[in-house]
């Protein structure tokens, strides 16, 4: 199973009079979700299998917003946001009820479980205001939460050559606001959110963190077992403005995290015969990036 997901928004603007009072809220959001699978009840004779879900997620939110007037308010918050799942697997789905037979496997060479995850999520405010009194107040937020699954799970009995489980997950935010105050009086703040809270999990039997259950996930492998969970994420953020103003304040708060979790295990219920056995959570990334840059108008 392969997808490919696109969102987009932009909301631009601007006002000009004695009073002016400008809010926009654009906001952008993916939250489906990518799946391949083999489920309960199924029995398989064949030389090879290959389970494999790909999703490609890219969030886009934006906006200008400008106002001018004796008195000037303007009011922005751009989110973007990824909230899906990417799961591969065999048996019963996580969380889902153990029910009927078992998913059987009779395979001559190896079975491949692969789940890969590939997201960004982009957040801009630009423009300012000019008048008497200027109020700018300025929010974008981009946060990644995308899930990455592969498993052989509970109900399955699986008889092959060799079997490779992999989840991989690559998670992208950037957050920027950019704001500019030119008055007798302003005040102007602008703050960002890159975040990234993306989880990726590969296992065999029971998911990581149920409890003991019955041995319902049996495996009989003459090569090699490998579960492996592999993330890069990188969160960056900038906060940038200047004020012209007679008298002025200005205040930016850019925050960026990177959070992900990366799990591979062999959970509960598990019967195992192989040649070999390699489990691998890897973090080939994790940063997180905070700028911020103040201008003299």
């Amino acid at each position: 199973a392969t997808s490919v997901a696109t969102a987009t928004t932009d909301a631009s603007g601007g006002a000009g009079g004695i009073g002016v009072a400008s809010v926009y809220v654009p906001s952008a959001t993916i939250n489906g979700s990518t799946r391949a699978y083999v489920g309960q009840g199924t029995t398989l004779t064949a030389s090879s299998l290959a389970v494999e879900a790909h999703a490609t997620e890219d969030v886009t939110s934006g906006g200008i917003v400008i106002g001018v007037g004796g008195f000037a308010l303007n009011v922005a918050k751009s989110t973007a946001t990824v909230d899906s799942t990417t799961e591969a697997f065999v048996g019963a789905q996580r969380n889902g009820p153990v029910a009927g037979t078992a998913a059987m496997l009779r395979l001559d060479h190896a079975a491949t479980v692969n789940a890969v995850n590939d997201s960004s999520a982009t957040s801009s405010i630009r423009g300012g205001g000019g008048g008497v009194v200027t109020i700018n107040a300025y929010q974008a937020e981009a946060i990644d939460s995308a899930k990455a699954r592969a498993y052989v799970g509970q109900n399955t009995d699986v008889k092959a050559g060799g079997l490779s489980v992999t989840a991989q997950g690559t998670f992208d935010t950037d957050a920027s606001t950019f704001v500019v105050g030119v008055g007798a009086i302003g005040g102007s703040g602008a703050g960002t959110d890159s975040r990234i809270d993306a989880s990726v999990e590969s296992w065999l039997g029971a998911k990581p963190g149920d409890s003991l259950v019955t041995p319902n996930a049996k495996f009989d492998v003459s090569g090699a077992v490998v579960v492996r969970a592999n993330s890069d994420a990188y969160a960056q953020t900038d906060a940038s403005g200047g004020t012209g103003d007679a008298f002025g304040i200005q205040a930016l708060l850019p925050k960026a995290t990177a959070a992900t979790q990366t799990a591979a295990a062999v959970g509960s219920g598990v019967t195992l015969q192989a040649d070999s056995l390699d489990i691998k959570a890897t973090v080939d990334l994790r940063k997180a990036e905070a700028t911020d840059n103040r201008i003299a108008i």
